[in-house]
């Protein structure tokens, strides 16, 4: 599983840092282009990751139980209460 540097970053810094990426995605009109560029940011482990969470944010949002999402998206049920 990914994780972050002990080192921690600032507040402003990281704001920065969120915004920054933000921007630098908007830029990118195409879904070729954003497939490409999130395949150069983020691991496959972190794409997963990603992919899943925003998964049980979806099936949240159409009131599907725990453990219908746990069972669609193979995630434990403390991962997809954590979202609700």
């Amino acid at each position: 599983m990914p994780h972050l540097s002990s080192r921690k970053l600032s507040e402003t810094k990281e704001k920065a840092l969120k915004g920054r990426l933000v921007e630098m995605l908007r830029l990118f009109d195409r879904d070729r282009s954003v497939s490409y560029a999130l395949k150069e940011l983020l691991t496959h482990t972190e794409s997963v990751m990603l992919a899943k969470r925003l998964g049980v944010v979806y099936l949240i949002s159409k009131d599907k139980s725990t453990l219908d999402i746990c069972e669609t998206l193979n995630v434990s049920s403390s991962n997809s209460n954590r979202l609700f």
